[in-house]
């Protein structure tokens, strides 16, 4: 399918789902819920599933844009402008809770949605009720497995078990480069709404100009200025389709360069360094494309793993300690773009994330 047909499904799923929620006695026992408010949490979801889950940026930025022009009917000035804030700070707040819980427990996932299920019913002021929660979760769970259907990669889990001491070493990145998902696809509908309008002004100075040619002849002055004005934003109408199309080409231009840009403001807000027991000697790694080493120290006895949360870095252990407990940990590069590796032990609740980048 192509990036617009997807899309569609995508808004479809969204406002199915909406229906369903609005219309639940366990949520709403009185009265049915407010499909607008549901449309534009589910949006917000949506976007931050594709982009985290399915590992899919170029199609969650296009679910904004078309969500708000197949509205643009019911929209209008200051309401465009509320549902279009609405549904990113929707976006912010899911994207948050997913950053913030994502290294908490080998189980994140499932923490995750149970937060996104009490944060959908809080912000829809549904009934909070133990069957509610649940009926909320299973929706959720559902929309986080149909996110990850719309891309092939995958979570990377490496394991080792070690003898007498074990050292984990995780990379992080150091260059803050591009715009984050929010102001590129705001800014795309802005043009596209621009457009819209102007293609609506054209079509009413064409309809006055045919009742002016067959009512009144005499005004030919009029209906020539208001000819010249069509022709006017007629070039206007050309040149914002180039922005847009030049734009669009931008975003996935430097789609590596926003992935990026994305984990390290991730890092910066919940990435957590070792202990004085168990630690690496560098937490922010980038490469050009070759092998890039850490050296990771466990003074403990005990079991110890790393989990990357996408495919872009592949990480290798080597076969030998050192005698004070360290060991090398090779990362290689394999798509531009981070990975984030958590380090985690079965003997302590000692961890930490290192970065690796790609440029």
């Amino acid at each position: 399918m192509d990036l617009n047909t997807q899309t569609l499904e995508i808004l479809k799923l969204i406002s199915d789902t909406s229906e369903c929620l609005c219309h639940s006695k366990v949520l709403f026992p009185y009265n049915n819920g407010d499909k607008d408010v549901a449309d534009r949490i589910l949006t917000g979801l949506m976007t931050c599933l594709v982009a985290a889950m399915g590992d899919n940026t170029k199609l969650a930025y296009n679910i904004l844009p078309i969500y708000l022009d197949s509205n643009k009917d019911k929209l209008a000035g200051a309401d465009y402008k509320k549902c279009s804030r609405e549904s990113m700070a929707y976006y912010e707040k899911f994207r948050d809770i997913g950053a913030r819980v994502q290294f908490s427990s080998a189980d994140w996932e499932d923490i995750m949605n149970e937060e996104f299920a009490d944060y959908i019913i809080a912000s829809m002021k549904a009934e909070a009720s133990n069957e509610g929660h649940k009926a909320v979760l299973d929706i959720v769970r559902n929309l986080v497995d149909i996110s990850k259907s719309y891309t092939m990669s995958e979570v990377t889990i490496i394991k080792r078990v070690t003898h007498k001491k074990t050292i984990i070493a995780l990379v992080a990145a150091v260059t803050l480069l591009f715009a984050a998902l929010g102001s590129g696809a705001v800014y795309t509908y802005n043009l596209k709404k621009r457009t819209d309008e102007l293609s609506t002004s054209i079509s009413e100075l064409q309809n006055m100009n045919s009742e002016l040619i067959s009512t009144v002849s005499s005004q030919e002055e009029v209906i020539a200025s208001l000819n010249g004005q069509i022709d006017d934003l007629n070039d206007k109408n050309l040149a914002l389709d180039d922005e847009i199309t030049e734009f669009s080409s931008y975003i996935e231009e430097h789609e590596a360069d926003i992935q990026v840009a994305e984990h390290i403001e991730t890092y910066d807000t919940a990435g957590e360094e070792g202990s004085g027991r168990f630690y690496a000697d560098n937490y922010v790694v980038t490469t050009s494309g070759d092998d890039v080493t850490i050296k990771v120290t466990m003074d403990f006895y005990g079991t110890c793993n790393l989990q990357g949360d996408n495919k872009r870095i592949s990480a290798a252990w080597d076969d030998h300690f050192t005698d004070n407990g360290t060991i090398v940990v090779t990362f290689t590069p394999v798509k531009k773009g981070a990975t984030t590796f958590h380090f985690f032990n079965d003997q302590n609740s000692d961890t930490f994330d290192v970065l690796v980048i790609y440029m």
